[in-house]
């Protein structure tokens, strides 16, 4: 290697340090030392770490708890991802046309996403407010009772799943909306000439090319809804009697409250591994070719 090659490297090395460094020092260390603590047993109130195997994980894995949140975890997961990508499709297609008032929509369905997560699940807890919301207000001027939406174990975990597709959908819409504009206006002409109905075009046509893009929503968003914790942490705090009880959450619990580290850290270990197989999993049963020539 000649010295100037060997200065090109240094330098590249150079510009690319801090990146690594931050890499090292708050993704790869942390998750390491978490692998180590699994096997621990370590409280924060104490400095005592005692090495206890595999203990933290036949816990994990007769505890009760644990699989309501793994369930409530999937429920929340599947109905944020349908609700938020068919809701952003909508969206997209709603404004894919560029016109004056498309502009104006666009940022109004955006708007959400750049409302910080504390704030939009306080926001909700008032509108769910069964003495004081206006949800609950409009329901009793059409004579109808107020209902319980964060109080009532049936309700609390769909009303976040609510506050969850609001709050997220317009991101996923600029998603669609570069999928939507890569698609050759020629496949529609066509299609339009042939007399195919708008219907037809879309289920033939639109949704095919667009796979690309479904299959980036759909594991965007299924990554970010098993990783749930604010809404859960501002509107319910895992009640009522667990019913909104989500898996980092319970990570949370253990490890600040109980102040139980080596078996937060085993509930963030099986974590990772279920976003690993989900993620892998979608990239496999949504992964396809698609030729726009």
């Amino acid at each position: 290697m000649t010295r100037r090659r060997v200065k090109e490297e240094l330098t590249g090395l150079a510009f690319v340090s801090p990146a690594l460094l931050w890499v090292a020092l708050f993704m790869a260390f942390p998750f390491l030392f978490s692998i180590f603590i699994s096997v621990h047993s370590w409280s924060l109130l104490s400095s005592t770490i005692r090495y206890d195997g595999l203990a933290n994980y036949d816990h994990l894995f007769h505890d009760p708890t644990f699989y309501l949140a793994l369930k409530n975890t999937f429920v929340f997961a599947a109905g944020n991802v349908l609700g938020s990508a068919v809701m952003a499709l909508v969206f997209a297609l709603l404004v894919v046309r560029e016109t004056r008032a498309s502009v104006y929509f666009r940022v109004i369905y955006y708007l959400p996403v750049v409302i910080s997560i504390i704030a939009a699940s306080s926001l909700w807890v008032y509108l769910y407010n069964p003495s004081a919301g206006p949800i609950d207000g409009l329901l009793n001027l059409a004579g109808l009772p107020s209902v319980q939406w964060l109080s009532s174990p049936r309700l609390a975990l769909p009303s976040i799943i609510l506050m969850s597709v609001w709050k997220n959908a317009g991101y996923y819409m600029v998603i669609f909306l570069a999928g939507l504009k890569a698609i050759p206006r020629g496949y529609h002409e066509a299609a339009s000439i042939d007399g195919a109905s708008a219907a037809k075009t879309f289920w033939r046509i639109t949704l095919p090319l667009l796979k690309p893009s479904i299959m980036l929503v759909v594991i965007m968003a299924m990554i970010n809804a098993i990783q749930v914790f604010a809404q859960v942490y501002v509107m319910t705090a895992g009640g009522p009697v667990g019913s909104t009880m989500v898996l980092v959450y319970y990570l949370f619990q253990e490890a600040f409250v109980n102040f139980r580290m080596g078996y937060a850290s085993a509930v963030g270990i099986v974590l990772f591994v279920i976003l690993l197989l989900v993620s892998l999993v979608e990239f496999k049963l949504l992964s396809t070719d698609v030729d726009y020539a």
